[in-house]
């Protein structure tokens, strides 16, 4: 009886420290946006990523040029069309073409259109 009592706590401690761990990880991940930008080069994701170098709210993240997609981790919580329309405004100069907000996309889909993409489809 003794050892089942001793398991059981030894469970549930283990249980509160997991769980407490995955919400502080999952708390302060940032959180992304996927992004087409349909004129990106290999020169101009250069220039991107010169311009948010220092960037207080942004930051690149992956970037799939065959795909013409990239990644940005956001900085701070808010509005995510807010913060679409404060990279638009600020990387207007760089011309990547029509840039536009995948809302639905998640990093399988990210990898999965950058596969296709080097494969030619």
């Amino acid at each position: 009886m003794k050892n089942k009592i001793t398991l059981v706590a030894i469970c549930a401690f283990m249980f509160l420290i997991f769980s407490n761990s995955s919400f502080a990880q999952s708390s302060s991940a940032p959180s992304i946006m996927y992004i087409e930008c349909s004129a990106i080069t290999p020169e101009k994701y250069g220039a991107l990523l010169n311009s948010l170098k220092n960037n207080p709210d942004f930051e690149l993240g992956e970037a799939c040029v065959p795909a013409h997609v990239i990644s940005i981790k956001l900085k701070h919580d808010g509005n995510v069309q807010q913060q679409f329309n404060g990279f638009k405004n600020q990387t207007s100069t760089l011309q990547l073409g029509e840039v536009k907000l995948l809302a639905d996309f998640n990093d399988d889909k990210f990898m999965d259109r950058c596969s296709q993409a080097r494969l030619g489809r």
